[in-house]
């Protein structure tokens, strides 16, 4: 099996952008039994993600990423179901952000550094971006790694938060004969901070811009 490194590879300047249209559900059943009918379930190759390493999404991945608290942490919970139609889509088009130990839960019920580490799990956090309607909205997806085990990762959970939108960057606009839109990761990760607290990336004056086709190179 083939698993993320722990290496995190270098930001790639942008991210296709996913369109989310309404799911045909809106309870965590009905989503459940989507996903099992849809092909949602079921173990992601290496190139089905990119090439960030086999994922499996499992029946006891779905609980976690549907649960009430969830779905809460998600802008609105249509939004949050919206994503689970697109979710393969979503992992094979984020990049790796992050890769950090599996932090323990406090008092409080927070994972913090200061609560100490499962040794044998590693964290992988995605970073994309979908949108709706043309607003583009940042997906964070989690990805656990079992260090003693030669199973592919799994899928831990997902939530999607707004996107800040800078004064004088455009937003994207989708049209029938251009690519795929992108975003600028630069404004993706605009004031996203990583587990530790600090900012993934280093804020600068330099103003981002959306586009609506891929880079050349």
């Amino acid at each position: 099996m083939q698993n993320m490194t722990s290496e995190i590879p270098e930001y790639p300047k942008c991210v296709n952008i996913i369109d989310l249209a309404p799911a045909p559900f809106n309870c965590a059943r009905d989503a459940i039994a989507y996903a099992k009918s849809h092909g949602i379930v079921g173990v992601m190759s290496n190139a089905d993600t990119n090439g960030k390493g086999e994922v499996s999404i499992s029946l006891s991945s779905l609980d976690k990423m549907l649960s009430g608290s969830a779905v809460r942490k998600s802008v609105t919970p249509a939004l949050h179901y919206a994503a689970l139609v697109r979710l393969r889509d979503i992992i094979r088009e984020s990049f790796i952000a992050e890769v950090h130990p599996d932090f323990l839960k406090g008092a409080d019920g927070r994972r913090s550094p200061a609560n100490g580490i499962n040794p044998t799990v590693e964290i992988a956090v995605l970073y994309g971006c979908v949108s709706t309607g043309g607003i583009p909205l940042r997906v964070k997806t989690t990805v656990k790694r079992l260090l003693d085990s030669k199973e592919p990762q799994k899928a831990y959970t997902y939530e999607i938060s707004n996107v800040e939108v800078l004064k004088g960057t455009a937003a994207p606009v989708a049209r029938p004969n251009d690519k795929t839109p992108t975003c600028d990761v630069s404004i993706l990760l605009h004031d996203v901070r990583n587990v530790n607290g600090e900012f993934l990336l280093t804020p600068t004056a330099t103003s981002p811009t959306f586009s609506s086709s891929m880079p050349t190179s």
